[in-house]
């Protein structure tokens, strides 16, 4: 059912292998989740922190579109229909009875029993239209959340595995150079 990586170094060689040259050369980084219910902006915080650590410390990367989903993401196909990505990686705290912070890489075609419930429609549903549309693979990078309480801030052990995931891609796209 999932496909875990124990870290995200290993998630991000999973699913770019040889990086975004090839065969990967266009992908989506969709983040989501609700940023007024602590953990659950785990996938908006990544990519806001991606957004600002590429501008910072990396050219500009055009095979790479960043996007913050939060509790709508499929208000973006539009915009993930003219990218043509060939890989739309979603980043979301999902309950998968796992430690807080750890991570794991999911196909979202079998997130049975997995919660994430901020989203307009399951997650699954959304995969499945981008597949079937933009013919593109689709992977779910779950974090497990600590807290979901309301105005509250990322915890800090998923607001650690928010950073390594980060840093984990941009040392991985770097090395391709």
């Amino acid at each position: 059912m999932m496909i875990s990586a124990s870290t995200s170094k290993q998630m991000w060689q999973t699913l770019l292998p040889a990086g975004i040259k090839s065969p990967v050369k266009r992908t989506v980084l969709l983040g989501i989740g609700n940023e007024l219910n602590g953990d659950d902006a785990a996938g908006v915080q990544f990519v806001r922190l991606l957004k600002d650590n590429i501008q910072e410390n990396m050219p500009a990367t055009p095979a790479v579109l960043m996007i913050e989903g939060a509790t709508a993401p499929e208000n973006f196909t539009g915009t993930l229909r003219k990218f043509q990505p060939e890989l739309v990686v979603m980043i979301d705290a999902a309950l998968m009875g796992l430690q807080p912070g750890e991570m794991a890489l999911i196909n979202p075609d079998e997130t049975e029993g997995i919660t994430a419930s901020t989203h307009t429609f399951p997650l699954s549903m959304l995969a499945s239209f981008i597949k079937e549309e933009m013919g593109c693979r689709v992977w779910l990078i779950g974090i497990q959340p600590e807290a979901n309480d309301q105005f509250t801030p990322l915890s800090p052990v998923v607001c650690a595995a928010v950073n390594d995931l980060a840093e984990q891609f941009i040392h991985h796209i770097d090395t391709l150079k």
